[in-house]
């Protein structure tokens, strides 16, 4: 049996995870390659009996550019083994419903699914971050047992037993589960948010988003909005718009090679944002040497209370993770950064790797 694990990371977790589930399944197969997903095709996996597939986890789904090459898998990829594991910063939500809703589609033999905690590295979240410190070395045992499991089940199905393969997740257990996923997502319509006002310059020149072509991907909250019949404005389309500082920017196109869906288009000095209203993943700005991809943040909480404020039903979601025993707390509550979110916590390169 051929094997591979594919990736998609950008904080790092997701990577860790796959690499210890690979290995888990070289120790019972023999072989399992471990794949960055930037680095395949359709035609790279074609030949590959069991291939798992591992993203981050944006708006209770997986990010959207691994989601639409799922969604694309040719006629030769049906019967194939696959499964699907993730990592998150709160709680995957719906994420493994609409991560294996293509793969079901079509017809690969889905064996399982799994998700693990991971440190958070994006804008807004208070640095420490309750589930920093994830996913450690008991995680990465999960992991590779887990992938260990994914290799005997895919040999057991070979053999004919098609017994092993679970039932398909469903909306009611997966929220019994993981709990409600992204709090604008469940319950009521999306508000109907103002335009920002007061724009830093560089950002006065803004255009409204249809004058910009479309995005190669929507972003994962209008995603997710379609897809729970929920009315109302993205609100990335609210956000005020990325831009480049041109006096900081060193050509190095790091920002290019970072942004998923190829937003970011570096034939030019300095490079040129495509469409400004984009995923707001800050995954650019996080890689940027200098600072000189700008984005506007929220100001920093002042104490505790006010950082709570914005955290909704953060605290419960997973004090009940907790009780249920699917989280372990790394983070002492006392550590937690309230007034310290990740933009004011680091300095550039905010991320030293691409993974």
């Amino acid at each position: 049996m051929k094997a591979a694990v594919v990736y998609y990371s950008q904080f790092g977790n997701t990577k860790k995870l796959a690499q210890s589930i690979a290995k888990g399944i070289e120790k019972e197969n023999g072989q399992c390659d471990c794949l960055r997903f930037q680095e395949v095709s359709y035609e790279s996996l074609a030949d590959y009996d069991l291939i798992g597939f591992g993203t981050p986890t944006w708006g209770s789904c997986p990010v959207l550019n691994v989601y639409y090459f799922l969604d694309g898998l040719p006629e030769n990829f049906t019967g194939k083994h696959t499964f699907y594991f993730c990592s998150h910063g709160m709680t995957p939500g719906r994420v493994v419903l609409r991560a294996t809703a293509p793969m079901y589609k079509r017809g690969m033999k889905v064996l399982g699914w799994n998700d693990w905690y991971g440190t958070a590295c994006c804008a807004g979240h208070l640095k420490p971050w309750f589930t920093d410190r994830h996913p450690d070395d008991i995680d990465l045992a999960e992991a590779e047992s887990f992938g260990g499991a994914m290799a005997r089940h895919s040999a057991i199905l070979a053999s004919g037993d098609e017994s092993i393969i679970p039932e398909p997740m469903t909306n009611e257990i997966c929220d019994y589960i993981y709990g409600p996923g992204h709090p604008f997502l469940f319950g009521e319509d999306m508000p109907e948010p103002e335009m920002p006002k007061d724009l830093p310059e560089g950002m006065a020149d803004r255009k409204p988003p249809e004058a910009y072509p479309p995005l190669k991907y929507p972003t994962t909250m209008a995603f997710s909005m379609a897809l729970e019949g929920i009315k109302g404005q993205d609100l990335n389309a609210f956000a005020p718009p990325a831009y480049i500082d041109a006096d900081k920017c060193i050509g190095c196109n790091r920002c290019v090679e970072a942004c998923f869906c190829d937003n970011i288009d570096g034939s030019t000095t300095p490079p040129t944002i495509i469409n400004p209203y984009c995923e707001h993943c800050y995954f650019c700005e996080g890689v940027c040497p200098t600072g000189a991809m700008v984005f506007q943040f929220r100001p920093a909480p002042k104490s505790k209370e006010e950082a709570l404020e914005g955290l909704g039903s953060y605290g419960k979601i997973l004090n009940d993770a907790e009780s249920k025993g699917r989280f372990r707390r790394l983070v002492p509550d006392e550590e937690i950064g309230w007034t310290t979110p990740w933009e004011v916590a680091t300095t550039h390169p905010r991320h030293k790797e691409i993974p």
